[in-house]
């Protein structure tokens, strides 16, 4: 009763006043009741922030003058707010309110909080809200980030706070990527990671951080050093990454060691249309380019994957039409009618016939 009061006086009355008012009365009712507190802590921020310097200093702080910090050196009004919301979350182990807070924080107008004292009251709600179990999962990168550019912590004190927030959030994908990213010039320690990360995270989100890794790779070495891990993956994952790491291996290593990682991924089955498809971009980029180590590549996919696929024939067609052997085409087209599925020989043909009218168009 009295929260719906409360809630009449501001939203329907305006009246921010007298919504505090049936708030206090029924704190003095009820004062076990979660709810009015919060309700009344949003009506108090509001009446500090919509006053002018003189009120703020009167009667609308005077109920939180017993937990605010004397020797806190920021002005009033920002001493207020911020001992007001660390009270709040003391009371109440909100999430939501912790990331309120620092986003409140964040948009203070530069004439009420210059922007070198927001950025220590931001440090301070963060820390603040991660060392009572209140920051939200997703605070957490933002937070890394932030104190990584201030420069004041070790990468072991920014280790031992996200080992805790993992430890409260273990299926969260954003910590593991930050605990990654820390450590990512550590072969041991991201092979460490990676691995615990599997007793966790679903498939995706495991996949998902390979993928970062590959991404951020500055050498061969560690890409040579991701390979060496991959092997630890599983084989639903080991599928996912194999098109990713042929691609980042020719990038730092070259074409030789591209070439023995796709052999070797071809000795393991299921052989992929993706793994095909790096390897062909690979061997077509060479200035001069292997016709044979082309044409293997086509024939694995056409072995394995010719039953369901119009265009890598077509494509193969025309690869042997404009760089190989014009010669084999109609043979390549005969094998492709007897091999392709029933329901697909009919898109094959006209998308064949098409192609040769687009080349030949008298």
């Amino acid at each position: 009763m009295w929260q719906l009061a409360g809630k009449w006086e501001h939203k329907e009355r305006k009246s921010v006043e007298n919504a505090r008012e049936y708030l206090l009365k029924g704190i003095i009712r009820h004062p076990e009741s979660d709810i009015l507190y919060l309700d009344l802590f949003k009506i108090e921020l509001l009446l500090a922030f919509q006053a002018n310097t003189d009120e703020i200093k009167g009667h609308h702080w005077q109920e939180i003058e017993e937990f605010v910090d004397d020797e806190d050196e920021l002005p009033n009004v920002l001493k207020n707010f911020v001992c007001v919301y660390e009270e709040a979350l003391h009371k109440f182990s909100d999430e939501k309110l912790s990331t309120k807070y620092i986003y409140e924080l964040l948009s203070l107008n530069e004439s009420v909080c210059p922007t070198m004292t927001k950025i220590e009251l931001v440090k301070r709600a963060w820390l603040f809200c991660h060392e009572n179990n209140v920051l939200s999962a997703n605070m957490y990168p933002f937070g890394i980030q932030f104190l990584q550019l201030e420069n004041e912590m070790t990468t072991d004190e920014l280790m031992e706070i996200l080992d805790s927030a993992c430890k409260r959030n273990p299926k969260t994908k954003c910590l593991w990527e930050q605990k990654l990213m820390l450590t990512k010039d550590d072969d041991k320690k991201v092979q460490s990671i990676l691995l615990e990360t599997k007793k966790y995270l679903c498939k995706d989100d495991q996949v998902d951080l390979w993928y970062k890794m590959l991404d951020i790779a500055e050498s061969g070495t560690m890409v040579t050093s991701l390979y060496r891990m991959f092997h630890n993956c599983e084989s639903s994952i080991l599928l996912s990454l194999k098109p990713k790491l042929l691609e980042k291996t020719y990038q730092f290593s070259g074409l030789k060691a591209a070439r023995n990682m796709y052999e070797e991924f071809i000795r393991s089955p299921p052989i992929q249309l993706e793994v095909q498809k790096v390897m062909l971009d690979i061997e077509k980029s060479q200035e001069k380019m292997n016709l044979a180590q082309i044409k293997k590549c086509y024939e694995l996919m056409m072995q394995h994957h010719g039953q369901n696929d119009c265009v890598i024939w077509l494509d193969y067609i025309n690869f042997e039409s404009e760089c190989g052997s014009p010669a084999l085409v109609p043979s390549i087209y005969r094998r492709a009618i007897a091999m392709l599925d029933k329901t697909l020989v009919d898109e094959f043909i006209k998308a064949h016939t098409l192609a040769q009218i687009k080349i030949n168009p008298n």
